[in-house]
């Protein structure tokens, strides 16, 4: 007679900040970004703001996954871009991408307008317009196109493997370069 275990799965995600902490800026900001309805933005997602207009803006970046070409990369699914995101690769030139494919299960594929050259899988590519100076402190789901707002994190301790990759240039050190109040950690 032995024991019987039932493995029970639950949907969710890891936490991005070390014991689950953060300072958290006052009110909430409204994003600038265009983002369709439905769209999760997830904790600990960059962000620039601007105090003045109480409004961050999302900075998107994604990690290319394998199977894809120089002009239509792989993507995972749930990614921030959209159609007339302007990208770049570290130490290229910015492309725009004029399609989402979504058809697959499985990852999207981007088009972009011209080919980006020795693109491969585990590259980033990122906004090249906006350097990230804070995080999203909660996850927050796009409910309305005009009036979503975001709670915004000026200090956290992030855990880089569970955050993943992102482009070296936003960081100094193991800190966020433009804030020395977001430190990036192994745990």
């Amino acid at each position: 007679m032995g024991v019987n275990f039932k493995e029970t799965k639950y949907v969710g995600s890891k936490q991005p900040y070390w014991r689950g902490e953060s300072k958290v800026l006052p009110g909430g900001f409204n994003i600038t970004n265009k983002l369709p309805i439905g769209t999760f933005i997830p904790r600990g997602s960059f962000v620039k703001v601007d105090f003045d207009k109480l409004e961050a803006t999302i900075i998107k970046y994604v990690v290319i996954v394998g199977g894809g070409t120089a002009s239509k990369p792989r993507i995972p699914k749930g990614s921030l871009l959209c159609k007339g995101d302007v990208v770049m690769k570290s130490g290229g030139e910015e492309v725009k991408i004029t399609d989402i494919d979504t058809d697959d299960t499985t990852f999207d594929t981007i088009t972009l307008s011209k080919p980006i050259q020795d693109l491969k899988e585990g590259d980033i590519l990122y906004d090249p317009t906006n350097i990230p100076e804070f995080v999203v402190e909660s996850d927050k789901t796009v409910d309305d196109i005009k009036d979503t707002t975001v709670s915004i994190s000026c200090e956290a301790v992030i855990l880089k493997n569970v955050l993943g990759a992102f482009p070296e240039e936003w960081k100094e050190g193991h800190y966020l370069k433009k804030n020395h109040n977001i430190l990036f950690i192994n745990q």
